[in-house]
């Protein structure tokens, strides 16, 4: 069942997000656009300007890929990749990867999906217990992501 969704502008990120309801959610301080959290369940969207050109074919993105993956097993040693794949956001080129991993000590799965587009990165941070992750990811978690909308921010 897919949760209810509040529509919300954040145009200095040049995004528009679906926050699901009745999830708490506050505002952050950039490259953090915003925080929702429900229980020990989170997602955080952040935008990373780049300087650098974005990638946008088949092996620019496989070379992000394999440089996001060295960066989250330097982060965590124990990270278990358990899918990584290319999508589309809002018809923008993005990295898709889910793992388990620990925040806070806890251990988490998580999906982060990271967008490339109008000269920056955004990236979709979600988690949850292993055990509520697979009910959440289709309730919320992948609405989410499919409801973001890109533009150029202000």
């Amino acid at each position: 069942m897919t949760r209810a969704l509040a529509e919300r502008e954040f145009p200095r990120a040049g995004l528009r997000l679906s926050l699901p309801v009745p999830w708490s959610d506050a505002r952050g301080q950039p490259p953090l656009v915003v925080q929702s959290t429900s229980g020990t369940a989170a997602m955080a969207v952040w935008r990373y300007p780049r300087s650098e050109p974005l990638p946008d074919d088949d092996a620019e993105l496989d070379t992000a890929r394999e440089a996001l993956l060295r960066a989250v097993r330097e982060r965590d040693t124990d990270y278990r990749e358990i899918s990584t794949r290319r999508i589309e956001v809002d018809g923008e080129p993005a990295l898709e990867l889910v793992g388990d991993q620990r925040i806070a000590g806890k251990p988490r799965r998580v999906r982060s999906t990271h967008v490339f587009a109008h000269g920056g990165e955004v990236v979709v941070d979600q988690y949850a217990e292993q055990a509520d992750f697979a009910r959440l990811d289709e309730a919320v978690f992948q609405p989410f992501v499919r409801a973001v909308r890109l533009r150029a921010p202000r």
